[in-house]
């Protein structure tokens, strides 16, 4: 947690030294430089998070949607098993491959946060890797994961919201579209035996949620490709319900 704090107040202080040195200015908060709000254009997409982002390759699926719709998109990921913001800015890697490139967006992941000093964590660590990522020519977002069995969807949303409208970033509310598909289908198994990690059927919805919010739209639909993306037979309304719960969440 220490090393954490240090780590991360340093990476602070360097971005703050090269704006006032005349270094690369952060980019505006309001789009991705050559971006309309929702579009993700002129760049690449990392993801940084844990086994939720880790499962099933999540920002793979998230490219396997924009194939769908005709775009290719540059995708990378710096995950780690049990990983908080806080981790990644002490490790250092992340915050060396934000650094490495420009970016589009750069998609934040952490546990569910229910806990208020979780919350004030997350907060505070996406504070800290905006900074980071409009050095790189990207917008923030967070990644709205789901509970933990006994735990509420609306204190996760409450807090990566948060944490979303504390940086200006985008939400990306993946949890919130599985909550939708279930209380239409519960039969929809969005994840393991442990009640917590996805399926790939659960990875799919979030890519398809992902895609959703950062470009307004899905690609047209193909049960075939569906059913390959989501790795289950899904018929054609369970599709239409995982479909509509992506973009609705938004």
């Amino acid at each position: 947690m220490i090393r954490g704090r240090l780590l991360a107040a340093a990476l602070l202080v360097v971005g703050l030294q090269a704006q006032c040195s005349g270094g690369t200015p952060a980019a505006p908060a309001s789009a991705p430089p050559g971006a309309t709000p929702g579009t993700v254009e002129g760049g690449g997409v990392l993801f940084i998070g844990n086994s939720l982002t880790q499962a099933n390759d999540l920002h793979l699926r998230v490219a396997d949607v924009a194939r769908d719709a005709g775009v290719t998109l540059d995708v990378e990921a710096v995950v780690a098993p049990g990983f908080s913001l806080e981790d990644h800015l002490a490790s250092g890697a992340a915050a060396a491959r934000i650094a490495s490139r420009r970016w589009s967006v750069v998609v934040l992941q952490q546990g569910p946060s229910t806990l208020p000093e979780s919350r004030e964590l997350l907060v505070r660590d996406a504070r800290r890797f905006a900074l980071l990522s409009r050095a790189a020519g990207a917008r923030p977002a967070l990644l709205v994961v789901w509970p933990i069995p006994g735990q509420r969807q609306a204190d996760v949303s409450a807090s990566y919201r948060a944490a979303a409208a504390a940086v200006d970033g985008l939400v990306l509310p993946a949890g919130e579209a599985w909550q939708a598909a279930l209380a239409r289908d519960r039969s929809l198994r969005l994840t393991v035996a442990d009640g917590f990690h996805p399926t790939p059927l659960g990875t799919y919805l979030a890519a398809l949620t992902i895609h959703c919010a950062l470009n307004g739209r899905l690609p047209p639909a193909s049960l075939d490709v569906e059913r390959q993306r989501a790795g289950v037979a899904l018929t054609a309304a369970q599709d239409q319900i995982l479909r509509d719960a992506a973009c609705a969440a938004r």
